[in-house]
């Protein structure tokens, strides 16, 4: 293949996929030449994913960059996979069982006890494994690993058993569970505890109560109003204010550990369109203080102004501090504007990029039938609400959450995170924001869908 050739005879040429190649080279007497004028789009012909290893193909082809054969397209991290089908997989472009098993080899080199457990409890939740009571047959003594001395001091059992460890290991599990609303035997293929250890805890609902009755104190509360600026403080009195009458125009104030009345209890929040509290011809008036920066760079430059590539002479690392990634953001109205923000902040960053790619998948329509569209389509849709299909982090970045995965545990919707370190299936971060601030976390691929809407 001519493609193949190309980068055979010139591997320091920048590295373009096969469908972007006819973008950057022109045909010449059988040879290949940067194109000088004009564009060109390239077109491939649909292969149905029930053509088995053509569809991979194809899938590669439009992923990979720069290979010079067949065998470069299988070759992932070094690896020569001996199928184009485990060489997708092995890029995180097909989804099954051995992703989540991959995350969790890599997890258990990193964390232990209580931190695998709330990986594994979202691996269950968000990431709908086929097979959960095989990964944990494999892993469960490694989850529970900082279980036996749990058991010793707290329950008095002087040797306790790899059976009673994965016992309780599995109640601590629905107990997770339980605070997202879900439950253990929701599971059925999942082994459930059989030992009633809830006696020594009493009633969940009742312990998370007496929780938030001491989570703030007065004092602490007082000092907190004192030092609103009268912006906050309208805020405040009005929230408080209509908590007090039990006014419903409140949609929801989050409690400690994320929890609300509404996901405690299961009340029903009907959505209409009164719901929207905000008029849609209002306007907000920026004061005319407000200081104008004449490019993007210089906007970098004065916000975070630690970033070395900006500062070159400035004897800077080249890394943000924790104080600068919580109290200082950039907003975008356009979610083309944030992308390209924060490719530019990655950049300046010192360390290796790493990539993630996602494993698009479609759904059956009303009659069953999926979808003839290509996997270059899917990949280019950037849904509001959903990751890049190509997520491209480093250590040391920040990163938002965009999912609830474990309230309870600080991962919110909109929490900030330090990424810490990257596997090739977990990353692994620290929660900078809220009542976990300064707590490690794991972070696995989670399943994502767009609404209706979107």
């Amino acid at each position: 293949m001519a493609y193949f050739e190309y980068y055979a005879e010139n591997s320091i040429t920048p590295a373009y996929t096969y469908q972007e190649f006819p973008q950057h080279f022109v045909g010449d007497n059988k040879k290949w030449k940067i194109r000088q004028q004009g564009f060109a789009i390239a077109r491939m012909y649909f292969v149905s994913p029930s053509a088995g290893e053509l569809f991979y193909l194809r899938l590669l082809l439009v992923v990979v960059a720069g290979a010079n054969s067949f065998e470069k397209l299988r070759t992932v991290k070094g690896e020569l996979h001996y199928t184009f089908k485990k060489a997708c997989i092995a890029l995180g472009l097909l989804a099954d069982d051995s992703e989540w098993l991959e995350c969790l080899i890599e997890a258990v080199d990193i964390q232990t006890g209580s931190e695998l457990r709330n990986l594994f409890k979202i691996i269950l939740s968000d990431c709908n494994p086929t097979e959960p009571e095989i990964l944990w047959a494999e892993f469960g003594l490694k989850i529970c690993d900082d279980l036996p001395n749990r058991l010793k001091t707290v329950f008095d059992i002087p040797n306790p058993t790899d059976e009673q460890t994965l016992d309780y290991g599995l109640f601590l599990l629905d107990k997770l569970l339980r605070v997202g609303g879900k439950k253990l035997k929701d599971f059925s293929t999942m082994p459930r505890s059989k030992e009633n250890w809830g006696k020594f805890f009493g009633n969940r609902l009742i312990c998370e109560h007496r929780l938030l009755q001491s989570a703030i104190k007065e004092p602490e509360l007082r000092r907190n109003i004192v030092g609103l600026n009268p912006e906050q403080l309208s805020a405040y009195t009005t929230i408080t204010e209509s908590v007090d009458k039990m006014d419903g125009r409140i949609a929801s104030l989050f409690l400690v550990g994320g929890r609300t009345a509404h996901s405690t209890f299961k009340i029903p929040i009907e959505i209409n369109e009164a719901s929207v509290g905000t008029e849609p011809e209002e306007k907000i008036q920026l004061p005319s203080s407000v200081n104008r920066c004449r490019d993007m760079k210089e906007l970098i430059c004065k916000l975070y102004p630690r970033l070395s590539k900006l500062h070159p002479h400035s004897g800077t690392s080249g890394q943000l501090s924790e104080e600068e990634l919580t109290e200082r953001i950039i907003l975008s109205a356009r979610n083309d504007d944030v992308n390209e923000i924060n490719m530019e902040v990655l950049d300046i960053l010192e360390g290796e990029t790493f990539t993630y790619l996602a494993a698009d998948k479609l759904n059956p329509d009303e009659s069953g039938k999926i979808p003839n569209f290509t996997n270059e389509f899917l990949q280019n849709l950037n849904p509001p609400g959903m990751p890049l299909f190509k997520l491209h982090l480093k250590v040391g970045c920040p990163v938002i959450l965009m999912r609830n995965l474990a309230p309870s545990e600080g991962l919110c919707n909109g929490t900030r995170l330090l990424v810490t370190h990257c596997g090739r299936h977990v990353i692994q971060a620290k929660i900078l924001t809220g009542h976990k601030k300064g707590e490690t976390v794991l972070l696995p691929r989670i399943s994502f869908q767009p609404s209706v809407q979107s």
